[in-house]
């Protein structure tokens, strides 16, 4: 992959000048979009039952602008927050991460509930999610927050990367096919499962992209699984798979125009 993303920010306040962006790209660049994010409101027209749509942007607009991609022949990529989900955590109690006094769900600092990757309503409530953006047309969906919260404050006993493991192993059975992609971002410890999937990381400098590929010695072919998340057009992670900030697509394609002259 060597692509954008357009995120919730630009879905806010930038949409127009996402159009413009994406306009002269060419056909088959991967342009990822956020498309549900940790609070649990979808930002397009989901028909799941129970889903509420977010009222913070335009989802009309995004609907526009999800069927402008796939006209244009894009790779399109839908990010969701898979275990991070407040609305759903609110309605399904049980599916939550409780409090250690078990009072009530916990609660990261943002205010925003997570879901237990062992209970089989959580993986069948991502399953309903992934198929129907798979239906909606996407070439790849990619879960984020696929892991465990970082807080001690919770009620969790058991293995935590082996119940991450056997969450991504149902969903991939479930969501998997030979013709769509099921990836994941989490922590580069991850190991991803049998399919066809990626594991994409945020927060690595170009300076260290090394080190954190290095954490995935296992991966095959890490050049093309390895996914990095970034906000410069710096040209240093072009050794692996890349997502870029769409405001850095005029710099990175007037450079790429410039070396094929």
């Amino acid at each position: 992959l060597d692509g954008y993303f357009i995120d919730i920010d630009d879905l806010k306040t930038n949409l127009a000048g996402c159009w413009d962006l994406m306009e002269p790209l060419k056909a088959n660049t991967p342009i990822m979009i956020d498309l549900k994010g940790g609070y649990g409101s979808a930002y397009y027209s989901s028909t799941l039952p129970g889903i509420i749509t977010s009222s913070e942007i335009s989802v009309a607009s995004v609907d526009e602008m999800i069927g402008f991609m796939h006209d244009k022949g894009f790779y399109t990529i839908a990010r969701i927050s898979a275990f991070r989900d407040r609305t759903y955590g609110e309605s399904h109690v049980s599916s939550g991460l409780y409090m250690l006094n078990k009072k009530g769900l916990w609660m990261d600092p943002d205010g925003m509930y997570w879901l237990d990757p062992t209970n089989a309503t959580t993986t069948s409530w991502i399953t309903s999610q992934v198929l129907e953006l798979r239906d909606m047309g996407f070439d790849e969906v990619l879960l984020d927050n696929f892991c465990f919260p970082n807080s001690d404050k919770y009620i969790f006993t058991g293995d935590k990367a082996g119940a991450l493991q056997s969450a991504a192993a149902t969903l991939m059975s479930t969501c998997g096919s030979n013709k769509f992609v099921l990836s994941f971002l989490a922590d580069t410890s991850f190991i991803l499962p049998e399919g066809r999937c990626r594991l994409y990381v945020t927060g690595v400098s170009a300076a260290g992209i090394g080190q954190a590929a290095a954490a995935q010695k296992d991966l095959s072919e890490p050049e093309i699984r390895l996914v990095f998340l970034a906000e410069s057009g710096d040209t240093r992670y072009e050794k692996y798979s890349v997502l870029r900030s769409l405001h850095v697509a005029e710099e990175v394609e007037a450079r790429r125009n410039n070396e094929a002259e």
